[in-house]
């Protein structure tokens, strides 16, 4: 596998706290390169991950679906990242 690029560099939207990037992917055997694309919704106790994998020619097709997917994720009241209670929550001193 050699990685040949972004095929979209890492952006946070904070209003959906989701980070979001993709990796354009060469397989030696492949004749078309692999999307590698990475959403992840930020929580109060966790990240919630996924993974689309798919052709670089569907970069489009994917870029959509994930963005969908990240106006679409929640998480449950009291766990959401906007419910952080800095007197309770513990959080990285860097």
């Amino acid at each position: 596998i050699t990685l040949v690029g972004w095929a979209e560099r890492p952006v946070y939207d904070a209003r959906t706290h989701s980070v979001v990037w993709a990796q354009n992917l060469r397989f030696s055997d492949a004749d078309k390169n692999t999307l590698n694309y990475d959403v992840r919704t930020l929580g109060r106790y966790g990240v919630l991950s996924l993974n689309l994998i798919s052709t670089m020619d569907k970069l489009g097709e994917v870029r959509v679906a994930a963005k969908q997917f990240a106006q679409h994720a929640s998480f449950d009241d009291g766990a959401r990242y906007g419910d952080f209670n800095p007197d309770t929550d513990a959080q990285a001193e860097y």
